[in-house]
């Protein structure tokens, strides 16, 4: 019964009660090497984002992982969301003729790069959590 900030894949926000949002959950996959993450590019939003589980495949386990709550209003629907993080830390990763490419965390940080606000929270978390 708490009115939170909701907010779209740009930054806009909107207050709205928590306990009347519809619930649901996705999972995002991190790749990490060096202040670099994988993002994908959306040309149509002009956003990246992380991907998603059924997006990237990978045969390994992950190096870290966490879930968060993120509020999302998302086409004039208030979401909250469970965001749950697979973090993959790498060496190194060819990303040839896929849609992914390296960020780099900073650029996103500080605006540089924009990702899609709903998923700002897991990189906060990525670089608190996941050294």
């Amino acid at each position: 019964m708490a009115d939170v900030l909701f907010y779209d894949r740009y930054g806009n926000s909107k207050k709205y009660d928590t306990e009347r949002a519809y619930v649901r959950e996705r999972n995002y996959i991190i790749i990490r090497s060096k202040g670099q993450v994988v993002c994908q590019y959306d040309r149509i939003s002009g956003l990246y984002s992380f991907p998603g589980d059924d997006d990237v495949a990978l045969n390994e386990e992950p190096t870290a992982q966490f879930g968060i709550i993120s509020y999302i209003w998302d086409n004039g629907t208030p979401v909250k969301e469970l965001q749950y993080y697979n973090v993959y830390v790498v060496k190194d990763a060819a990303l040839e003729n896929t849609p992914l490419q390296w960020c780099k965390e900073k650029d996103i940080l500080v605006g540089k790069i924009n990702l899609d606000k709903t998923q700002f929270g897991g990189l906060k978390n990525l670089l608190v959590r996941v050294k």
